[in-house]
């Protein structure tokens, strides 16, 4: 939670969290705002809309009292970052990048010694994960995505450098974020995310001959804020071929003459 007071209450600013370790990789406050805003289009295209009609919403104006932001890191730095922009000369910056360190407090958790046996069965572009802890009344988590994404936040020449642990903490704090966004309750996400004992989880929206990498681990999961209690257990597959499709047309020519010809196509599925 935090207060901002403007010295202008009528200019337009934005405010921004940014994990110190990210923040701090830049050379300059203008690189920061450049991979803030680069951010925002990425997103904003991801999700339908455009970056000014995101950031519209954004804007704040005037004093900002008792501001909470959820779904931070547990013991992880951050930087608040406050900077005027121009709402109707798209966004640009209005005055210098103002930046607060702060740091949450830790996640007081007791650790797991729960270990994962974890299988894919792959067919074509859908996967099932066979996933069988050593503990069935550990409550666990999978997360399942492309290595090209995967590697986009810890690859050597990553602007982020996470390690596979800040990645699969960040990552099931995006979904905890985007399942409240939507309406669901504490109990509801708890129900949709988290497992225990051997469960199959089945992916069937995968790419085709794409690499995957999946990261199962146990999770504590209190008023909302989950975190990961055990290592992580990796795999790595690859998806198959596209499905071929089964859609067929039954095509008639006519009314044939030197210049023009009618054509009627039928497809075997009308939907």
């Amino acid at each position: 939670t935090f207060n901002i007071t403007p010295s202008n209450l009528e200019a337009d600013y934005l405010a921004v969290i940014l994990d110190a370790k990210s923040a701090e990789a830049f050379n300059s406050d203008a690189e920061i705002i450049t991979k803030i805003y680069n951010d925002v289009k990425s997103y904003a295209e991801a999700n339908g809309t455009t970056f000014e009609a995101y950031l519209a919403e954004k804007v704040k104006r005037g004093a900002l009292e008792n501001h909470c932001i959820e779904n931070l890191n547990a013991g992880t730095e951050y930087y608040l970052l406050v900077f005027g922009v121009d709402a109707q000369n798209n966004f640009a910056t209005t005055s210098e990048l103002h930046k607060h360190l702060f740091e949450t407090e830790e996640h007081k958790v007791t650790p797991s010694s729960c270990t994962f046996d974890v299988k894919a069965n792959v067919h074509l572009t859908t996967v099932a994960l066979n996933v069988k802890p050593s503990d069935n009344n550990q409550l666990w988590h999978l997360i399942n995505v492309s290595v090209e994404e995967y590697q986009t936040y810890t690859g050597t020449d990553s602007e982020y450098g996470w390690t596979k642990e800040e990645f699969f903490q960040n990552y099931l704090n995006e979904e905890i974020d985007l399942l409240e966004k939507q309406g669901l309750s504490e109990e509801e996400i708890g129900v949709k995310l988290f497992h225990k004992g051997m469960r199959t989880l089945n992916d069937s929206g995968l790419q085709p001959k794409t690499k995957y990498v999946t990261f199962t681990a146990a999770v504590d999961y209190t008023d909302g804020a989950a975190v990961a209690t055990s290592s992580l257990k990796e795999l790595r597959y690859n998806s198959g071929e596209a499905a071929e499709s089964a859609l067929a047309f039954d095509i008639d020519v006519f009314n044939i003459s030197n210049y023009s010809a009618e054509v009627r196509i039928t497809p075997s599925d009308l939907n």
